[in-house]
């Protein structure tokens, strides 16, 4: 069914994540045993290659959300960079695709995820650490495009 919460993904501090699924009855089984995974936001991903738009591959949920604040269609692989799975790639049959590692050993992962990948025919752009001037996480990245001057 569309829209059927089908996980989460709960974020602990310090830095852990854990993952959970509905248990029909109003709580939580803590395992991902036959759970079909998908990307995080697929609701939003499908409408987004419907309407041909570019879609983000950013590393975690945290990027994603700020990307879609921004009003950018955006995605990530639940679980970190590093466990994306290629029935994941099948959902963006149709859509150019941006790739967008953070500057670590996992994001090295996340690049590297789309290296030698075809989706339907179009185009993977790869942005990594050598491309960039100045080096961010997508979330350091927007706090300091809002701090640039707005002409």
């Amino acid at each position: 069914m569309p829209g059927e919460l089908l996980f989460q993904v709960v974020r602990y501090e310090p830095k852990t994540f854990r993952q959970r699924r509905p248990n029909g009855k109003g709580g939580w089984h803590w395992s991902m045993k036959g759970v079909r995974r998908v990307p995080y936001r697929l609701p939003e991903l499908m409408e987004a290659v419907t309407l041909k738009q570019t879609i983000f591959i950013a590393e975690g949920e945290k990027a994603v959300d700020t990307l879609a604040n921004l009003g950018v269609p955006a995605t990530c692989s639940p679980g970190g960079a590093e466990k994306w799975l290629n029935e994941y790639s099948e959902h963006l049959a149709g859509a150019d695709v941006v790739i967008l590692p953070d500057n670590d050993e996992p994001g090295d992962a996340l690049a590297c995820s789309g290296e030698g990948r075809q989706y339907d025919d179009r185009e993977i752009f790869l942005i990594t650490r050598d491309d960039l001037l100045l080096r961010y996480t997508m979330d350091s990245f927007a706090i300091e495009m809002h701090r640039c001057p707005q002409d």
